[in-house]
């Protein structure tokens, strides 16, 4: 996958890359006791380096989009600067990555709230 674009309220234009999974983002309805996983959330870096930041506080919202325009998801956080992973006594530096949701994911729940017989429309041409 190529590069990735946003302009976020704070950080202005981001250039980017796709930096994988991040994690699951789970529910819990304490009412019935039903835990859910809502989505599966995905990383983004800096094109110049995962230490320059991709978004920042008041980057939420912001639409990524790959090189050919198309949307792929939207903004919602990012790791904070100190923030590291350990994984089998390694080091994942994560520091600078900012978290989307990918499109997939925004479409399916927009469908499930708005309920049957309410279609999304198409991208435009």
């Amino acid at each position: 996958m190529g590069g990735v674009v946003k302009v976020g309220r704070a950080t202005g234009t981001t250039v980017g890359k796709p930096g994988g999974t991040y994690t699951g983002i789970a529910t819990f309805d304490a009412a019935t006791g039903v835990l859910g996983l809502t989505s599966i959330e995905r990383l983004l870096s800096s094109w110049h380096g995962s230490f320059q930041v991709f978004s920042d506080l008041g980057d939420s919202g912001a639409a990524v989009f790959d090189m050919r325009e198309d949307i792929m998801g939207m903004i919602w956080g990012r790791v904070r600067q100190h923030d590291r992973r350990y994984l089998d006594g390694r080091t994942l530096d994560l520091r600078g990555y900012a978290v989307y949701t990918p499109i997939e994911a925004i479409t399916l729940w927009l469908k499930s709230a708005l309920g049957p017989g309410v279609t999304l429309a198409p991208k435009a041409v």
